[in-house]
């Protein structure tokens, strides 16, 4: 078989092994991604959390009183006076954000990462 000086091109033995680099590279990687994200995730969530409780308490500081009513009113409440800019959301999806007024202090927990706290 000859070969011709201006032939280019790859072998079928360098493809299939740049291709199995790529695929353990992938294995490896997508995993520690995955991980990455939900930490991520709930980094995010513990810090949305905490800046909610921190407004309510700059609104006990201003106001001497809490507010009351349900979740979603307070959060209403906090945005409409400007302590929030829009209401905070879960990154994670249908993450729900429950405030607990009777606590001291009060608590804000998240129905999917309720065990951060």
């Amino acid at each position: 078989m000859n070969r011709l000086k201006d032939e280019r091109g790859f072998s079928f033995l360098e493809m299939t092994f740049v291709l199995a680099i790529i695929g353990f590279l992938m294995l490896i990687g997508i995993p520690n991604y995955k991980a990455v994200a939900e930490k991520a995730q709930k980094t995010s969530c513990e810090a949305n959390r905490k800046l909610i409780e921190a407004q309510l308490e700059n609104y006990y500081l201003e106001h001497h009183s809490y507010l009351a009513g349900t979740t979603d009113e307070i959060l209403g409440k906090l945005v409409d006076e400007k302590y929030l800019k829009d209401i905070p959301d879960c990154p994670v999806k249908d993450g729900i954000y429950t405030i607990d007024i009777t606590a001291e202090p009060i608590v804000v927990t998240c129905d999917i990462h309720a065990d951060e706290k």
